[in-house]
């Protein structure tokens, strides 16, 4: 059988699992989904990029048993596959599932219009090789459900790791204030009494209630990451924040005359960042306090590579999943960016790039996301990949990218030995590529087969009916 048959042939059981079963002919609802996954599935004769950084392995099979890797090795040492699924697929690439650990399930029309999008839209992670993703912060507890339902089996989609309703300062309409440190706590109390193990704080937010946020958090056995404004990343890390996000256009700690506790004028904030040398001294002492005090840092270049003139336009077969509202909301955004002749936009984002670099190479746990919010221009998933090609042209090498967004990610949220590498006894979430991305980090969008928890999704299957369909009319807005 050829390797195309074979392919066809995942795609036949993948198609059951990923809509259900018994939405389509020739598949009988729940027992499909069992079908498509298999007891045992042994994936034969495939390059492994375990996602550690260490150099693709040839030649090597990977056996699953109920969701969980039994075996991976070199495929003339492989035990015996007696009854097992068998996917023989010379010249394919398997790689871990990406871990995305900043994530929301809304959609940015505007700088204060949000729509929250519907839930067929986690199918373009999962399309994309993305198995896990976090939020990172909603403004209700509506994330909650949807890990639920993905937990279940009610809803297909990645591995959803939700955070509670973002805790801010006065500032940001859609996100309520609170400055009070007792109702900060009482609203981690409660977020902890649902289950939850991250919180986040936002770039209002007093030193006093942050400091209750983390205090509370880590009574409790859970986590704090923080967009930071009036916080610089000194004070942050003195705290005791986990999780720094978005990185460079977020460090407050060289804006002459900042007040405490206060965010300085953005603008002016964001022009002497552009200035700021990376290798300046002051830049390489916070980055070892960083290093030092393990704290993760975010990256989420893509959402800020929209607003930057003079940078690769958005693809089209990107674009075209908007629905037509949005898709012209961002249209006129993008051109409105393009007509910026200034010259500082692009020195900031080449600093951004520069500095999660040179916190990467001081041994820091840089991990990856993508905000997929700038004005419709990231999307879910191929955001994903986009994050990882930005990595690339900061001057990680693509092993090194590959890293940052599969194995950083999972070491980010304390799930190591869950998911986020391939070895033996973590859960089955692959990706299988037609090409190489350790040759070339754009090959990571030759997705041909998803497997999260032993279950295998077809790509295109995952995506049929979705384009124009992003943040439709049906969408409920907020605030």
């Amino acid at each position: 059988m050829s390797v195309a048959s074979r392919m066809s042939t995942v795609r036949q059981w993948a198609l059951c699992g990923a809509l259900g079963g018994a939405l389509l002919t020739g598949c009988s609802g729940a027992r499909a989904s069992r079908v498509e996954t298999g007891d045992f599935l042994a994936i034969e004769d495939v390059t492994v990029i375990d996602g550690t950084g260490t150099p693709p392995k040839t030649h090597q099979t990977v056996h699953i048993r109920q969701g969980r890797l039994v075996w991976v090795g070199p495929a003339s040492d492989a035990p015996a596959a007696a009854g097992a699924r068998r996917l023989t697929l010379p010249g394919r690439v398997v790689t871990p599932g990406l871990v995305m650990v900043h994530e929301h399930l809304v959609y940015q029309g505007s700088p204060r219009q949000f729509s929250r999008v519907a839930p067929e839209y986690l199918r373009l992670y999962l399309a994309a090789g993305v198995t896990t993703i976090r939020t990172a912060g909603d403004v209700d507890t509506s994330d909650y459900a949807v890990a639920d339902a993905i937990a279940s089996g009610a809803l297909v989609g990645p591995r959803l790791i939700p955070s509670a309703p973002i805790i801010n300062g006065p500032g940001v309409p859609y996100f309520p204030a609170t400055t009070d440190p007792a109702a900060a706590a009482a609203a981690v109390r409660a977020g902890l009494a649902r289950g939850v193990r991250w919180f986040k704080i936002y770039a209002n937010v007093s030193p006093v209630v942050a400091e209750s946020v983390v205090v509370t958090a880590h009574r409790g056995g859970a986590k704090v990451m923080g967009h930071l404004c009036s916080l610089t990343f000194r004070e942050a890390i003195a705290l005791g924040v986990d999780d720094l996000q978005h990185g460079w256009t977020t460090v407050s700690d060289f804006t002459p005359g900042k007040a405490p506790s206060s965010c300085p004028d953005p603008r002016a904030m964001l022009l002497g960042l552009s200035e700021l040398d990376i290798g300046a001294p002051e830049v390489r002492s916070l980055i070892t306090a960083m290093v030092r005090s393990g704290v993760v840092l975010t990256s989420t270049l893509p959402v800020f590579e929209v607003q930057v003139p003079g940078r690769p336009p958005v693809p089209t077969t990107v674009l075209d999943y908007l629905a037509a509202e949005p898709r012209a909301i961002f249209d006129e955004y993008w051109q409105r960016v393009q007509r910026d002749t200034s010259a500082w936009p692009r020195r900031l984002f080449q600093r951004s790039l520069a500095f999660e670099r040179a916190f990467f190479e001081a041994g820091g746990l840089l991990a990856a996301g993508t905000d997929p919010t700038g004005r419709g221009g990231v999307l879910a998933g191929f955001g994903a990949h986009r994050e990882l090609e930005l990595l690339v042209e900061a001057g990680l090498r693509p092993l090194e990218a590959i890293r940052v967004g599969t194995w950083h990610g999972a070491r980010a949220l304390g799930a190591e030995q869950e998911f986020g590498s391939i070895r033996v006894g973590l859960r089955a979430d692959l990706v299988i590529l037609r090409d190489d991305p350790s040759r070339d980090i754009r090959n990571l969008q030759s997705v041909e087969l998803v497997i999260r928890d032993g279950r295998t999704y077809d790509p295109q299957v995952l995506r049929a009916g979705l384009a124009g369909q992003v943040a439709g009319p049906q969408a409920p807005r907020f605030p």
